[in-house]
């Protein structure tokens, strides 16, 4: 697939701004279902056992708003506007896209000269599905060292380590340790991040931009 995105920001008041953004893309489905062979025929997926191939291309567009200020943020978005459906050539099973949403918000407490502490929430709902939240929590030091700790419902524990330094390089580090049915299969994962800023903000290295 390809994808392309554009935001516009506004100034808000003394204090406040809000970012909107509009996205396209197109995607290119392919699954070629009768060269797939199967050890336990009873326990293959519905979609794939009712048999023909797929093949198409779907267009979508996304939306998303955020307004910040100094200490705190929220927003939403919708990744993909259209539920598109996708079937195989036969027409033998056809799949429903479901439209996600997602609202996020945030907030900073600054506890003395040099701490400050971080929450914030994501929601997320699909119809159909339960409704899944992400409870995170992060302390800054000196405005330049977090560390973090995230749950995300029925899934993940996620522990976080972070490094800001000139406000304008970063470098992260975090864990998910996994609760769910899936951790008799995953040990949890790694990852790694590495991140620049174009555009080198003034003060406080923790503040919402």
């Amino acid at each position: 697939g390809i994808s392309g995105a554009y935001s516009y920001r506004l100034d808000v008041g003394d204090a406040g701004k809000l970012s909107f953004g509009l996205g396209a893309q197109i995607y290119r489905y392919r699954l070629y279902t009768d060269g797939l062979k199967f050890n336990n025929q009873a326990n293959t997926d519905q979609a794939i056992a009712a048999g023909g191939d797929f093949r198409a291309f779907y267009p979508n567009f996304s939306f998303g708003a955020h307004y910040y200020a100094d200490k705190y943020y929220v927003g939403i978005s919708i990744p993909e506007l259209i539920e598109n459906r996708i079937s195989s050539t036969t027409e033998s099973f056809i799949l429903k896209k479901k439209r996600h949403y997602y609202l996020t918000g945030g907030y900073k407490f600054k506890i003395d000269d040099t701490y400050t502490l971080e929450p914030s929430l994501l929601v997320k709902y699909v119809a159909g599905a339960p409704v899944e939240l992400d409870l995170n929590a992060r302390l800054w030091a000196f405005d330049k060292f977090n560390l973090g700790i995230s749950y995300r419902t029925n899934d993940a524990v996620v522990l976080v380590l972070g490094f800001k330094f000139k406000n304008q390089y970063h470098i992260g580090y975090s864990y998910d340790l996994t609760t769910s049915s899936l951790k008799n299969h995953s040990s949890g994962s790694h990852e790694i991040m590495l991140g620049y800023d174009f555009i080198k903000t003034k003060g406080s290295s923790s503040k919402f931009e």
